[in-house]
């Protein structure tokens, strides 16, 4: 059942953590017999230093934070929500909307069997959520992954990819660029993944994508691994602002396809890289200034996949609100088939700390890119280094399979 909340109270973290005091008493049995006091006294232990330790985190969370100037203030309105679609029985995306500086969070359904962080203050298993936030000194974090690798695997790469890089950047280095931060992030996303993946036979081969958005005042940072896409709709127009990091998007940089025929291409969804499928990963990394009004969507392959960019843009420009805007969303793509899980957040700025768009300004112009991903050749590069001096891995046999039978060059 699909369930909406507004904004949530949390209580004070004392009190949240207590409850699995009194659920460990109710398993031990009472406290007047000595054996069960005997037996879950290593238990009390535990709970008593989780407890001395997020007192203290939380009384530091609450001295330290920098008042908000009113007139400074970036405000939110945020909807996420993740379909299974009409023929997948799993849903292999995940979704995680984070308050950094309140160290509070939405996410998506935990994996049967994942090991969640039992005491942060994480609000999961939301298939949907419409909340007002504000972005706080360490920013509002936005993130979509589709994972891949069978029901099993699939599902836990993504759910593994936004509990890292979540908790990747919770906790920031003050004196760390923050286009530095989200990219280490992301790598230490990848390596969570990748390890697991190692460790457990169960998990070999899984991967997932990531598409995420860190707001920081009026900056937007965006990191991209995949085909998992981010748009933003500014002045009645919508632009892509990721490039799907996938086989057909570098035949079309390589001139072998045009846009029209790698949107309809069999193979659009083989992807160059994923998350946790190779012990390193080139993170594609851009900045934007916010401007008021402007709106952010994220979305997985299930919903870029089957709605066009500009009918996007009229679902969301219609509204009235972006929960019902992304409901229509889903429900479109469902309409069209729903072959895929379908995840989506989508995001309205606004308040005193953003200007007003200067009238014709775009969202391709303004987009600085800080690290980038060479789909021609396969790999990660700096801005201001010379692709040609990449070290590439050459490319598998079944690429160049796939190359030949899309490029007509197949001898055979």
């Amino acid at each position: 059942m699909v369930r909406d909340r507004g904004a949530v109270d949390f209580m004070d973290s004392h009190a949240s953590a207590a409850r699995p005091l009194e659920r460990n008493e109710q398993r031990f049995g009472s406290a007047g017999h000595s054996e069960a006091q005997e037996a879950r006294s290593p238990v009390w232990t535990a709970w008593a230093v989780s407890l001395i330790f997020l007192a203290a985190a939380e009384y530091k969370r609450q001295h330290t934070r920098r008042p908000m100037d009113p007139e400074s203030e970036v405000t939110a309105w945020v909807f996420g929500c993740t379909d299974s679609g009409l023929v997948r029985k799993n849903n292999e995306d995940a979704y995680v909307i984070a308050d950094l500086t309140g160290d509070s969070a939405v996410a998506s359904t935990v994996p049967s069997g994942a090991d969640a962080p039992f005491l942060d203050r994480t609000q999961r298993g939301e298939v949907a959520m419409l909340r007002k936030m504000t972005v706080g000194e360490h920013g509002l974090l936005l993130a979509v992954s589709d994972g891949m690798g069978g029901a099993e695997a699939g599902e836990f790469a993504s759910f593994l990819v936004v509990e890292s890089i979540r908790e990747g950047l919770a906790a920031p280095a003050a004196d760390s660029p923050t286009g530095s931060l989200v990219r280490e992030a992301v790598e230490r996303a990848n390596n969570v993944v990748f390890e697991s993946a190692e460790s457990h036979p169960r998990q070999s081969g899984m991967g997932a994508t990531l598409t995420s958005v860190l707001v920081r005042k009026d900056r937007a940072y965006i990191a991209c691994v995949g085909d998992s896409r981010c748009f933003i709709i500014r002045g009645g127009r919508v632009s892509l602002v990721t490039r799907d990091q996938s086989l057909v998007e570098s035949l079309v940089e390589l001139g072998h396809l045009t846009r029209e025929q790698a949107e309809t291409s069999p193979h659009r969804n083989v992807i160059l890289q994923a998350l946790g499928t190779r012990a390193e990963v080139a993170v594609a990394l851009s900045r934007i200034k916010l401007h008021r009004g402007d709106m952010v969507l994220i979305c997985s392959d299930g919903l870029s996949g089957k709605v066009r960019a500009d009918e996007l843009l009229e679902i969301a420009l219609a509204g009235p609100t972006i929960e019902i805007a992304g409901r229509r969303m889903v429900a479109l793509a469902n309409e069209r088939g729903g072959e895929d899980n379908i995840t989506l957040i989508l995001t309205h700025f606004g308040g005193p700390g953003l200007e007003e768009a200067p009238d014709g300004l775009g969202v391709t112009g303004a987009l600085e890119k800080i690290h980038g991903f060479d789909h021609a050749a396969g790999g990660g590069y700096e801005v201001h280094q010379d692709r040609s001096t990449n070290k590439l891995e050459p490319p598998t046999p079944a690429t160049r399979k796939l190359v030949d039978e899309l490029t007509g060059d197949d001898e055979t």
